[in-house]
């Protein structure tokens, strides 16, 4: 039987952390160009082969959970191993990868070392590119859009992370779920209404939002990044914003999550602070040009190398990035 307490987010992450290790020492050694005596000669002088087939309990735990969806380094590795048991229905992979390893692997890591020099893994990796700038050249036209029809957006830039003592418990299905709840319940005027004179201001609304889901690139916990506007017209602060969301995603998260925001003298890139949480009129060109070419789109990269922050597990079908369409105006 496999632990049940082993952690979704932690093997996923460490487990992709090795399958990029392997990719860049084959890469540096010109595996490229090899043919297939060349492989075979440094998968056996070398201990990667040892290194995946040791923690091959950890990564069965993770390819056999089910309605989920990987990075693609791990989702090739995975069709390998799939693809091998193929010829072999009566096989039981778990039984075999965890009694007889060694020659099962040593076919299934030559095939994986030869996809990730295949033009469709090169694909895969230049579509992920492709898509972030799409998603860069979207949100900028849709914040230009909404700078037109609002004289003065207010943005504010948040955090959504789980405290330390349930990062590792929480599965990219609770995520999910309490990503799903929470953007539910933003969208609700009543509870920005914090106190009695609150009630005769007009509603709060959100006129566009933006978020990314991620791991973390030191441990791989799960967080989400978000951005709202709201509308400046009618706020000169996002406090009531802000409290509302603070509780919601309390809430929704039964206290195992907290919204956090990055202070000043933390942000990577300083021009960014110039911006989050205050007033801009569509007339302050400069500062227009810091939300459409700085903050937004720190929201649209999309990583791939072990060093990035990207998902390497999600539920089946769910997206890692979404943004609002105004036709809704509603958070999705």
């Amino acid at each position: 039987m496999f632990n049940q307490d082993y952690s979704e987010s932690d093997i996923s992450f460490w487990f992709d952390y090795l399958l990029c290790s392997f990719e860049k020492d084959l890469a540096r050694h010109g595996a490229k160009h090899w043919d297939h005596k060349d492989l075979v000669r440094f998968l056996a002088n070398t201990s990667w082969i040892e290194e995946i087939i040791g923690q091959r309990n950890e990564w069965l735990w993770l390819l056999n959970l089910p309605d989920r969806e990987y990075c693609p380094r791990i989702t090739v590795f995975a069709n390998c191993v799939a693809e091998y048991f193929e010829q072999y229905p009566e096989q039981d992979r778990n039984i075999v990868l965890r009694s007889r390893p060694l020659s099962v692997m040593q076919e299934i890591i030559f095939d994986f070392a030869t996809k990730l020099f295949s033009s469709s893994y090169s694909r895969i990796k230049s579509d992920r590119t492709y898509q972030a700038k799409q998603r860069r050249k979207v949100i900028a036209e849709k914040l230009r859009e909404l700078s037109a029809r609002k004289s003065r957006l207010l943005p504010f830039r948040f955090e959504l992370y789980y405290f330390k003592a349930y990062e590792d418990s929480v599965s990219s299905l609770d995520l999910r779920t309490h990503l799903e709840q929470f953007v539910k319940e933003i969208n609700k005027p009543e509870h920005y209404v914090l106190t009695e004179q609150d009630r005769d201001k007009v509603d709060l609304e959100i006129l566009f939002y933006a978020r990314v889901v991620e791991q973390g690139k030191e441990c791989g916990h799960f967080h989400i990044h978000f951005m709202v506007i709201l509308d400046g017209k009618h706020l000169q602060t996002p406090y009531r914003f802000y409290q509302g969301a603070v509780n919601i995603w309390h809430r929704v998260t039964e206290g195992r999550g907290y919204l956090y925001v990055q202070r000043k003298e933390n942000i990577r890139y300083p021009i960014q602070q110039h911006i989050n949480g205050q007033v801009i009129d569509r007339a302050d060109t400069g500062r227009m040009n810091i939300l459409f070419n700085y903050v937004a789109p720190y929201l649209t990269k999309i990583g791939i190398d072990s060093e990035h922050q990207y998902l390497r597990i999600k539920p089946r079908g769910f997206e890692a990035y979404a943004c609002s369409h105004f036709k809704h105006n509603k958070v999705k």
